[in-house]
């Protein structure tokens, strides 16, 4: 069975780079890909899914009070797929010294992946080329079945 890979409306990071003539960034065309190849698999997948404003009670009403209580932001995760606890996040910038990788951008994202541990949460990290490669969709079916084992 193929289920629906659902996206959040609204983005909270900059977009990266735009890889030449396609008006997409790269990191953008591999999340794409990796929604394809999800839904391949038949896996369920929320995009842009907001696991600390889930975690303080949802969004609307006194979200950003909710969640500086929390100590936390409203971070988006590329991909979850709830039922296994599983963050996913496609890494771009790494050749380009895109924000990830630069000193404010990657302490920020250690701070995003820790508070997804703390709330419970599994976090994969992937970069466009695992994903082209098939290394990563590879990988999130082990992650799958490793969490079924566990449970």
């Amino acid at each position: 069975m193929t289920f629906p890979i659902r996206k959040a409306s609204a983005q909270t990071t900059p977009k990266p780079e735009k890889s030449a003539g396609s008006g997409k960034s790269t990191a953008s065309q591999a999340e794409d890909l990796l929604a394809l190849h999800l839904r391949a698999e038949g896996i369920e997948a929320i995009r842009e899914y907001r696991f600390a404003a889930e975690a303080c009670g949802g969004p609307g009403k006194g979200l950003r009070d909710r969640l500086a209580k929390a100590g936390l932001q409203d971070w988006r995760a590329d991909f979850a797929l709830l039922e296994h606890g599983l963050l996913i996040e496609v890494e771009g910038g790494g050749w380009t010294g895109g924000r990830h990788t630069r000193g404010a951008g990657f302490a920020a994202d250690l701070k995003k992946y820790d508070a997804a541990a703390r709330l419970g949460w599994r976090v994969y990290r992937c970069d466009p080329a695992m994903i082209k490669s098939g290394r990563a969709i590879e990988t999130i079916l082990i992650l799958m079945q490793q969490g079924r084992e566990c449970a």
